[in-house]
């Protein structure tokens, strides 16, 4: 009875573990720098080491390197991202 109940548990926890996997999220990252097209190559603050390339700049905001970006990743997914906004939401001044 003990190792179906935790069989159990150990189930559930996989199921939402999965769904947490399908969620939007988004993430502070810092830009690194800005294609010539307005796209924006970023470093997420949880792993500096990686550049992201390319990314989509959906918002009416001007980055320059250096700046701080907000980083939309639809279904928690790096590869289908942009970004929508700037932490403080204000331009730089």
């Amino acid at each position: 009875m003990k190792d179906t109940a935790n069989q159990m548990v150990d189930l559930i926890r996989e199921i939402i573990r999965e769904e947490i996997g399908k969620q939007d999220s988004s993430e502070v990252c810092q830009v690194d720098s800005v294609n010539v097209d307005g796209s924006l190559n970023v470093k997420l603050l949880s792993d500096e080491t990686g550049l992201l390339t390319n990314i989509t700049n959906g918002t009416p905001f001007e980055f320059r390197s250096g700046d701080y970006a907000i980083l939309y990743k639809i279904k928690n997914s790096l590869g289908n991202c942009f970004v929508f906004g700037k932490p403080n939401g204000r331009s730089r001044g």
